[in-house]
C-alpha cells in the first residue's frame, strides 16, 4: 500500500474531500483514509457519508466512491471492482416460512427492501447454464438505511438480496443463511468519480491509489 500511494505523489497536505455509500464508508473508507492520514500527518480528511449522489464541484469533493452503474457524466469514472449480491434470510424467518428451492419459490415469500436505486420491486437471478428469471419482490418492510435493512433481515423480517460484503459475517457465524445460493443476483460496479482535467492534485492521484489496492481485496468484490 505505501508503495502504491508514494508512487501517486510525493508529500500530501491540505484538505482531502471523500465522499462515498454511508455503511460501505463508515466500514471501510473511513479506516483506510486514517492509514492514509497517519502515512501523511499534515494531511486533513473531510468524509462525506451519504447514498445519495454528491456534486463533486458543489460539495468541492476531490474523490467519491460509487456502487453502481454510472449515469452518463462529464466525471472521469475509474472502476474500482465488481460488487458480488447475495440473497439471504434469519434462520427464524426460513424456520417459520420455508426455504426457496427454485426462484419461483421466491415469489411466496417476504422482502425487506433499500430504499434506494440499488433494489426495486423486481429481482433478476442468474442461475446454472446463465439462465436468468426475474420475479416480483413482495415486501412490507422498506428501510432507507442499508444497516437498517441488515438489522431487520437479522431480525427475520424477510429476505434481501444484498452485498455480500455486508452479510458475509454473519452467514459465517450462522446468523444468516443464503437462500438459492447456485442463483446469483445482480452484481454492481464500484466507481471512483473525480472532476476532470488535465491536473489532478497529489491528494486525488493518492486516494484513487489507495482504492484500487483495497477494494478489490474486500470480500465479495472481485476485480
Amino acid at each position: 500500500l505505501e508503495d502504491a500511494v508514494a508512487g501517486a505523489a510525493g508529500e500530501l497536505r491540505g484538505l482531502l474531500r471523500v465522499a462515498g455509500p454511508s455503511v460501505f464508508g463508515a466500514r471501510y473508507i473511513g479506516p483506510w483514509l486514517h492509514e492514509l492520514q497517519a502515512q501523511y500527518p499534515q494531511l486533513e480528511i473531510d468524509l462525506v457519508l451519504t447514498d445519495r449522489p454528491v456534486d463533486l464541484v458543489e460539495q468541492n469533493i476531490d474523490v467519491a466512491v460509487r456502487i453502481g452503474r454510472l449515469e452518463d457524466s462529464s466525471l472521469i469514472g475509474v472502476r474500482l471492482g465488481t460488487m458480488l449480491t447475495v440473497v439471504v434470510a434469519a434462520p427464524g424467518y426460513i424456520s417459520r416460512y420455508g426455504t426457496a428451492k427454485t426462484p419461483e419459490d421466491v415469489q411466496r415469500h417476504h422482502f425487506v427492501l433499500h430504499a434506494g436505486q440499488l433494489q426495486t420491486a423486481k429481482l433478476t437471478l442468474t442461475g446454472p447454464k446463465g439462465r436468468t428469471v426475474t420475479i416480483p419482490c413482495r415486501s412490507r418492510f422498506t428501510v432507507s438505511s442499508i444497516l437498517g435493512v441488515r438489522e431487520a433481515v437479522m431480525a427475520g423480517a424477510g429476505l434481501n438480496a444484498g452485498p455480500l460484503w455486508l452479510y458475509a459475517n454473519a452467514i459465517d457465524r450462522g446468523e444468516l443463511i443464503r437462500v438459492l445460493p447456485a442463483w446469483d443476483p445482480p452484481r454492481f460496479p464500484v466507481h471512483a468519480l473525480m472532476l476532470p482535467g488535465r491536473y489532478r492534485p497529489a491528494k486525488t492521484n493518492s486516494t484513487l491509489a489507495l482504492l484500487r489496492v483495497k477494494v478489490p481485496k474486500l470480500p465479495g468484490v472481485i476485480g
